[in-house]
């Protein structure tokens, strides 16, 4: 479950979907502008689906995604998160 005390506590909130990135800022105004498509740290909007395909294959794609969008988005993700209160 998602609180206003853990979202309150971090510097740099990443969603995954856009669904997901509206519902946090909806519920939690006070972090809204905190609040980010972990795509977006590397300068793109894409979302990063749930995979439908929940076998080892499927999950590896997803793990690898994500991987990369981490480090194309590093150097920014550092930047917010030190940015921020």
């Amino acid at each position: 479950m998602i609180s206003a005390e853990l979202m309150a506590s971090y510097a740099l909130i990443l969603a995954m979907e856009n669904g997901q990135k509206e519902a946090l800022q909806i519920e939690f105004p006070f972090a809204a502008k905190r609040t980010y498509l972990l795509a977006e740290m590397a300068g793109d909007s894409q979302q990063i689906d749930d995979p439908f395909d929940t076998s080892a294959m499927g999950l590896q794609i997803l793990c690898d995604e994500i991987d990369d969008w981490l480090e194309r988005g590093f150097q920014r993700i550092l930047e917010l998160g030190r940015s921020q209160p």
